[in-house]
């Protein structure tokens, strides 16, 4: 029995080796995975790994390697490891560095200075500064401050000195499990805290001048075309303009957002590949074709190279104008990569440049691993190019036998085609953030692709190129015209029954099958490819073994959600819940919002008037109220579980289930992150 077992690891063992070495120019591809993993557990931690043991255990494959390097094969499994250290080192030092540039700060009121060096807007409507080179009176501190003010009018001009008073505080924790890490992400965006001001903000003179001018002028360049396009044009039409030219997203209206998200074209909204990719391709064609307007020099240079060169900086200037977010910053990469190989004659389009991309955004920014924008874009571009490598040729052929009308009917096959694989490996992301997908993506990219392309694209090149001279007025309005266009169409298509799918139980393990399944299959072109079927199945069969929570105790006990006997959860008026927290209670725990009517039962029952067990197993006098016989809420904050007192500090996922009752923490572990206050 034992010599089958090593006779089959010994077989096993040998078909990974030659397929591996069938596929050797493919093993590249597996450098950014590698050093993804790496990042990955280093953000997987509960509490913040220890410096010295990382370079110890670093050291030691060091020299593991060192002694098998002759080894054959085994030498590969060192350098994989090693790699994988090199991602884990690199978000760990990265994170030691970022500590160094913020301040860690508590609720507090002060009286705050700095400068300002952007401008954006509440959900409310009100203007936001950011403020640079900050100070709590003359105490200089670290970091960026972003503050609301009371205006709904900008008052100041970015590289203005101001100061106020102001209540800061810092980031809101997680309100699910292994939810959004908003401390994590304004740690790593130089974000201190945030706040509102208390008093009116005043202009002073500025000591130390910023040093920063090329950034103050970009974000004052962003910030005129966002006011001249917000005068000219209606709210609805403007937001996603101002989206598209410059990657201010706060001025698109929720219910505008809703509907292109809700329809699936909400990769419209943020500038990326689409976008760059579409611009740096006009830019190509339009030298191209302007060159070739002269014979003479067309005959003596190259304008190809010429066009890929125009087309590098142009997209790397629209980079920098939309605000470099991350699917920006692998859509230029990859744009200028694309060039490049135009420039040296090689092979534009493949995995390889794809992997090149990634693997400069996470050295970077290790960060950008964790966000949803990295995991959507790249998943997105991954299948794409795998699919294009595996029916490039066939579709070339099919189109070349073709006629005009075949090819406008292949064209459109194309959208839908496209959209259906990039809907696909975005699924998964889309589930586990934001727990619900667009249906019916492939009618409105088949509705709205050729508008994108043909028409707002060439019209977005043309107002970018005019605006700086003051006459981007008429292109504008034809993107105002375009953009109305998309709007109705998202509306209609959203305003369809069924067309989002809410899913709240597909589970991190679940997802990190799927997503290592779906690698698996995009990386290689051998047969061992189909292997990348199984782990995604069994990550699609986690979400029917996941148990959702009966109830949800907010971080530090402010806030709960119960579940009432038809399966929805509903917030219980006995903690003050803050707007964060119940925001993503609705979309993570898909929680309802209850009607005036409900509101006031709600209460009568919480204050022990009343009872309704038809609705919610929920019973309450003067002190305390007990949700289905095992929970008692107390009116002094505490809860017990089955008699016992939980810790809820870190708040609490509680199951009731086969009479096992247990809870769970929100945030696991016992010490504190880097970036946690």
């Amino acid at each position: 029995m034992i010599e089958k077992i090593k006779y089959q690891l010994w077989k096993f063992g040998r078909a990974i080796s030659e397929n591996l070495s069938s596929e050797q120019n493919r093993t590249i591809v597996l450098v950014p995975v590698l050093f993804a993993i790496g990042i990955g557990i280093y953000f997987g931690f509960d509490n913040e790994p220890n410096y010295w043991v990382t370079l110890g255990l670093f050291e030691a494959f060091l020299v593991l390697f060192f002694l098998f390097r002759y080894k054959e094969n085994l030498h590969w499994i060192f350098i994989g490891i090693l790699i994988i250290f090199a991602g884990f080192i690199d978000a760990q030092m990265q994170s030691v560095y970022q500590n160094k540039k913020v301040e860690k700060i508590a609720e507090t009121s002060t009286y705050l200075k700095g400068e300002i060096s952007e401008f954006s807007l509440s959900t409310k409507g009100k203007v936001r500064i950011l403020l640079d080179k900050a100070a709590d009176f003359d105490k200089p501190l670290n970091g960026k401050f972003r503050i609301t003010t009371i205006a709904k009018n900008k008052q100041f001009e970015i590289g203005d000195c101001v100061e106020m008073a102001a209540t800061i505080f810092p980031a809101s924790l997680p309100a699910v499990k292994n939810g959004y890490r908003l401390d994590r992400k304004y740690f790593f965006e130089g974000l201190s805290a945030i706040g509102y001001a208390k008093s009116e903000i005043f202009k002073i003179s500025c000591e130390n001048k910023s040093s920063l001018a090329a950034k103050s002028k970009i974000n004052s360049v962003r910030q005129n075309i966002v006011e001249y396009v917000n005068k000219m044009m209606p709210a609805d039409a403007a937001g996603v303009v101002n989206a598209v030219l410059v990657g201010e997203k706060t001025y698109i209206p929720q219910k505008i957002s809703d509907n292109y998200r809700n329809s699936g074209l909400a990769h419209f909204l943020s500038v990326s590949g689409l976008h760059l990719g579409t611009i740096s391709l006009l830019v190509f064609f339009v030298v191209r074709f302007l060159a070739a307007l002269f014979p003479k020099f067309t005959v003596m240079y190259d304008t190809k190279k010429f066009a890929a060169v125009a087309a590098i900086i142009f997209s790397f200037i629209y980079l920098l104008i939309s605000g470099r977010a991350v699917p920006a910053e692998r859509a230029f990469i990859m744009t200028a990569v694309v060039f490049i190989g135009i420039i040296y004659e090689r092979q534009a389009i493949s995995m390889r440049m794809l992997s090149i991309a990634a693997l400069v955004v996470l050295v970077l920014q290790p960060y950008a691993l964790v966000s949803v924008s990295f995991q959507m874009s790249f998943a997105a571009v991954t299948a794409l190019i795998a699919f294009y490598e595996k029916y490039a040729g066939k579709i070339a052929a099919i189109s070349a036998r073709s006629s005009v009308f075949g090819k406008c009917v292949l064209y459109l096959a194309g959208i839908v085609i496209c959209d259906f694989v990039a809907s696909v490996a975005t699924a998964p992301f889309a589930l586990y953030h934001f727990h619900k997908t667009a249906l019916y993506t492939g009618i409105t990219n088949l509705l709205s692709g050729p508008i994108i392309a043909f028409f707002l694209m060439p019209v977005i090149l043309l107002s970018l190129v005019l605006l700086p001279f003051g006459i981007g007025f008429y292109p504008l309005k034809l993107l105002e015209k375009g953009v109305e266009v998309l709007n109705f169409i998202t509306a209609k298509i959203s305003s369809l029954p069924h067309s989002v799918l809410c899913v709240d139980s597909l589970n991190f393990w679940g997802l990190v099958l799927i997503v290592a399944g779906g690698l698996w299959i995009c990386i290689w072109q051998q047969k061992w490819r189909r292997w990348g079927i199984l782990p995604i199945i069994i990550g699609v069969v986690t979400m029917f073994f996941h148990t959702e929570p009966d109830m949800v105790v907010a971080y530090g006990g402010q806030g709960i959600t119960a579940r009432d006997n038809n399966g929805k959860m509903i917030e219980l008026p006995l903690a003050k819940t803050d707007g964060w927290t119940r925001k993503i209670w609705q979309e993570n725990l898909q929680m309802i919002v209850p009607s005036g009517q409900q509101k006031k039962q709600l209460k009568e029952i919480c204050s022990g008037r009343t009872e309704n067990k038809n609705w919610i197993d929920l019973q309450c006098d003067a002190e305390k109220c007990t949700y289905k016989n095992a929970v008692e809420l107390r009116k002094n904050g505490e809860i017990l579980l089955d008699g016992k007192i939980l810790d809820v500090k870190k708040g609490a996922y509680i199951y009731l289930e086969n009479g096992k009752h247990h809870f769970e923490p929100l945030i696991n572990g016992s010490g504190k992150r880097i970036w946690e206050n």
